[in-house]
């Protein structure tokens, strides 16, 4: 399929007003990453008020990331169809009434719709973030705004459990959803006042979206450069999704024989050295090609996970070396948001809503479906886990290696030439 060319005139906004939708972006982004541990801390905190089993419990964060990654691409093409205003107030809308049937449910039914609800409004959050960031922002900030975006994602997981303790012996839980119902629809209001022009560049109709929505995602799927980055990109992550963010301190304890509190500060380190890698990812560019940026990024982490495997008794003896490691993993984690600056160097496209939903969906349902394998092996043997993510780093690094020993000079005109069709 040759490549179909944008063609569209920008609309220049305020700063103020860029700023004040980013924000609002990053609210979003909040709101979807706290609802992924919040049934389970409800579970802990309010242990006589909030009655769900663990098995429901289980049920019901199912059915939220089905339904959040589910409708990445119609979010995607519904952004790319209308604009970023449509997409902010749906978003708003789908999880103050979310929110707020949440806060009045006492069935295991009205739970479930509730978090259907919420998971339809953080379905726009991610798309919508990055899209607001490459749309509204210079091209070279864009890697620093995704930065910022995947922190917001990440440090709700890691204070929410503490705040919401915090605030178990003030404040009954149902009163906290209803908070968070009328906080949004206040956000909502506030955004009708404050909201952009109506001219954006999401309402420039392309030719394959005028004709037919589907020939927009064929677009993107059907490309076999966009394949090859997302399967390193999936590779890649695998580990800190399944690991950091789901079972590490079960496992840490279990490693390292620690008490589970030493167990969460050491996974801590990763998420630390992940927010650091966030924060420095704006000035990879001026350092390095982006595509070797992330080659050396797996190739050290496929090292560093090769220190875990195969030098454990190192590990075992050394606090300090095991919190370096760690923090290392985690910085080099974070690598994984080049995939929105590498997709249109590599496919050499416009990275449109639909394309960064694509995006998400895989790289991060991906890691999700390795999680009975890895659990099966960690069955059997917790080394032969070990085994198995160093094999995943390992074949991220010869992926990634496909793009750096390309013809620089060719790639890079290619993508200047792309980019110029834009008027």
């Amino acid at each position: 399929m040759s490549d179909i060319k944008y063609i569209s005139k920008r609309t220049y906004y305020p700063f103020f007003k860029k700023i004040f939708v980013f924000i609002y972006a990053i609210l979003l982004v909040v709101f979807a990453s706290s609802m992924i541990p919040y049934l389970t801390i409800l579970k802990y905190a309010y242990p006589q008020t909030f009655t769900l089993s663990l098995e429901s419990i289980e049920l019901l964060t199912a059915l939220y990331f089905l339904t959040y990654y589910g409708l990445q691409i119609p979010t995607g093409l519904l952004v790319d169809k209308t604009s970023i205003n449509i997409g902010i107030l749906l978003s708003l809308v789908f999880y103050s009434s979310g929110f707020l049937l949440f806060s009045l449910a006492n069935t295991f039914i009205g739970f479930a719709l509730s978090k259907v609800l919420i998971g339809i409004g953080a379905s726009f959050s991610y798309v919508l973030a990055i899209y607001i960031a490459k749309e509204l922002f210079a091209q070279r900030f864009f890697t620093t705004f995704v930065g910022l975006i995947e922190i917001a994602f990440i440090v709700p997981m890691v204070i929410l459990p503490l705040m919401i303790q915090h605030l178990a012996g003030m404040i009954i839980w149902q009163n906290i959803t209803l908070l968070l119902s009328g906080f949004t629809a206040l956000l909502l209001s506030l955004y009708f006042i404050f909201k952009l022009p109506k001219r954006t560049q999401a309402n420039q109709k392309t030719d394959f979206a005028e004709k037919n929505m589907m020939l927009h995602i064929k677009h993107v799927v059907w490309d076999k450069h966009f394949w090859h980055l997302v399967l390193a990109m999936c590779f890649f992550y695998a580990h800190f999704t399944i690991y950091n963010e789901i079972y590490a301190p079960v496992y840490i304890q279990k490693t390292y024989h620690e008490n589970y509190l030493q167990s969460v500060r050491l996974n801590d380190s990763v998420f630390l050295g992940y927010i650091i890698g966030c924060l420095s990812l704006g000035f990879i560019k001026y350092v390095m090609d982006i595509r070797r940026a992330f080659f050396l990024a797996a190739f050290f982490s496929t090292c560093l996970l090769g220190m875990i495997t195969f030098a454990h008794s190192l590990l075992e003896n050394s606090i300090l070396i095991r919190f370096m490691i760690y923090a290392l993993l985690g910085y080099f984690s974070s690598y994984v948001m080049l995939s929105f600056r590498l997709y249109p160097m590599i496919t050499h496209k416009e990275l449109t809503a639909t394309a960064n939903a694509c995006i998400l969906m895989a790289v991060f349902l991906f890691p999700l479906a390795l999680m009975p394998t890895y659990l099966w092996m960690l069955n059997i043997n917790q080394q032969i886990g070990s085994l198995f993510y160093f094999l995943c780093y390992l074949l991220a690094t010869l992926l990634a290696a496909g793009w750096v020993f390309k013809t620089v000079g060719k790639f890079k005109t290619s993508f200047r030439e792309e980019q110029n069709v834009r008027l």
